[in-house]
């Protein structure tokens, strides 16, 4: 695992992603980020369902009385 990763992992980590959709961003493996996260207790900032993109792990924004949104831009979803 590179700086680069590192940062990353940490960033999506701290944003609410399970380790699963980490792997799955930064092709690592499993093992290699859990450990990283538990070895530096770097937990989940924000619930399972925090508003981010699944793609891009950036803030959504949220419309009361609407279906929430999973991602931010239909290129996303369609990914």
């Amino acid at each position: 695992m590179d700086n680069t990763q590192k940062q990353k992992a940490a960033e999506l980590r701290r944003w609410g992603l399970r380790f699963s959709e980490i792997v799955r961003k930064l092709n690592l493996s499993r093992n290699t980020v859990k450990s990283f996260c538990n070895r530096n207790k770097i937990t989940a900032g924000f619930s399972k369902n925090a508003n981010i993109c699944r793609e891009r792990s950036k803030p959504l924004i949220q419309i009361n009385r609407r279906k929430k949104r999973v991602f931010c831009y239909d290129e996303c979803r369609a990914k």
